[in-house]
């Protein structure tokens, strides 16, 4: 894929610049898992590309013409100079990522090289993407302050508020395109003080706009009798513009503030999309080959529901081509391939023996009302997500799997020592990896290395290295395979094995 300026303008009119940014950052030769991680955890949203002074980035330039950066001198510039040698102008390059600042000065979060290259080249100027919200330090990450009251009573202060109010404006992109009731209301939330005292109290970390409209959504969706409704593409057939909402919107979370904070300070949001099963099925079709598809023992990190645990209960079309997986699933999960590698789909499916869930906050599917949960988080206007979700609910239901309530990091080793001699122990997660700190990452990593020293056992993840991965220890012996890059909700996949 092409990474220049026309491809990420094309993305941005199309209304999937924030895809575009991801895919980017975990692209080949401009991989940026650090930057990746952060723009997650704080779901930034960037305006349109701009063409900014070079001398604006005044934190990454220091005295003469030498740049800020923690790398070998040599290596640095190696790399400077490949970049230099291929003439590039400033379009030909993917645009530089930066946040401004108070006093206006652009931070760089990605793109030291190129803009040492293009200073070499006697350029100026350089495009970039930029937010005023800044990329949070791994430290504020972990330590930002809860948004709601906290245990002496003393009431939210201005800051919060202001952080939950820079959420709304930001979200209004980020539903651009993809629920019209949503973007119309975030818009008029960011201004109201009142509706960001309510939406403030969700736990911190969650992402506030999500909170706030699941718990709507879920009131509604519940029997709670508003005129709201009219309003809900997902609650009537002929619903209303969204452009007289917010009157609506605003009395309905104020009279019914108590019971909103209630489930703002009591949940999380977990949609748990089981198209990611998509790119789990060639990829534990691939790995399996090589351990002669001996029985496998699943152990998925941070499941949530368990949809993703059932992989192989379910029907899979690629490329609107034949169909391939569980020919009686009542549940059909399309994608698409990218680029020219096809994965091996031929052959049986890979036997399953064990099916085992790690997670802190585990969806109870037997529970009516964590279920509906789930479905209060699908945005209005989604109409086929919402049925896919009904229908994993259904498979899931009739196909219980072993969940166990915790921290990961601390179970794995038990859960793994539960998988027989005759079976292959295969640990996953899909981007759950994403939540955990580089020591987590690490610690994991160790447990699985050891495991591996004295048992077979697949590692397959995202959010470690740039794609998604698989780690194989045979015979003591480890083997990296890259897997193949992904879409977050699978609607495409680039294979690489």
């Amino acid at each position: 894929m092409e990474w220049d300026l026309d491809s990420c303008m094309k993305a941005f009119d199309e209304g999937r610049l924030q895809e575009w940014i991801e895919n980017y950052l975990q692209g080949r030769g401009w991989e940026n898992s650090e930057v990746l991680r952060r723009i997650r955890a704080y779901s930034v949203i960037w305006a349109r590309p701009e063409l900014v002074p070079i001398s604006n980035f005044d934190r990454v330039v220091g005295k003469g013409t030498e740049f800020i950066f923690p790398q070998d001198p040599d290596e640095w510039v190696q790399l400077v100079q490949a970049i230099a040698s291929k003439m590039p102008r400033p379009s030909d390059l993917p645009p530089v990522i930066g946040w401004k600042d108070p006093e206006g000065t652009i931070n760089l979060a990605d793109g030291h090289h190129r803009i040492a290259a293009l200073k070499q080249l006697g350029y100026t100027q350089v495009w970039a993407l930029v937010h005023e919200t800044p990329l949070r330090s791994e430290e504020e990450l972990q330590q930002r302050a809860p948004l709601r009251e906290n245990p002496t009573g003393e009431p939210l202060i201005e800051g919060n508020l202001n952080e939950a109010s820079a959420q709304f404006a930001d979200y209004a992109q980020y539903f651009h395109d993809s629920s019209g009731l949503y973007e119309f209301l975030t818009v008029r939330i960011a201004k109201d003080k009142e509706l960001l005292t309510i939406a403030a109290h969700s736990q911190p970390g969650q992402p506030i706009p999500n909170m706030l409209f699941g718990a709507v959504h879920y009131l509604l969706m519940n029997g709670k009798a508003d005129p709201l409704s009219r309003y809900y593409p997902s609650l009537t057939i002929n619903h209303e513009s969204p452009d007289h909402v917010f009157p609506a919107f605003r009395k309905f979370v104020l009279t019914n503030s108590k019971q909103i904070i209630e489930i703002l300070e009591t949940r999380l949001v977990q949609t748990n999309e089981v198209r990611r099963s998509a790119f789990l099925y060639p990829a534990f079709k691939a790995v399996s080959r090589l351990l002669d598809n001996k029985p496998l023992g699943l152990i998925e990190i941070g499941p949530s529901a368990g949809f993703n645990l059932l992989w192989d209960h379910y029907l899979y079309q690629y490329d609107e081509g034949e169909l391939t997986g569980l020919t009686e699933s009542s549940l059909t999960l399309t994608s698409m391939f990218r680029g020219d590698k096809r994965p091996d789909l031929s052959g049986p499916m890979p036997m399953v023996s064990s099916r085992t869930g790690i997670d802190l906050h585990p969806i109870d599917l037997m529970n009516r009302d964590q279920t509906q949960w789930l479905q209060a988080l699908i945005w209005p206007e989604h109409h086929e997500r919402k049925k896919r979700l009904n229908k994993a609910i259904r498979i899931a239901m009739v196909n219980p799997v072993e969940m166990i309530q915790g921290n990961a990091l601390e179970f794995l080793p038990k859960v793994l020592t539960k998988v027989p001699e005759t079976d292959i122990a295969a640990v996953y997660h899909t981007f759950v990896a994403n939540q955990f700190t580089e020591e987590q990452r690490q610690s994991l990593l160790k447990i699985v290395e050891e495991y591996g020293s004295k048992r077979d056992i697949i590692h397959i993840h995202n959010c470690i290295e740039p794609h998604l991965h698989a780690t194989i220890y045979r015979s003591g012996k480890r083997i990296d395979l890259p897997l193949a890059y992904t879409d977050a909700h699978a609607r495409w996949i680039e294979w690489l094995a």
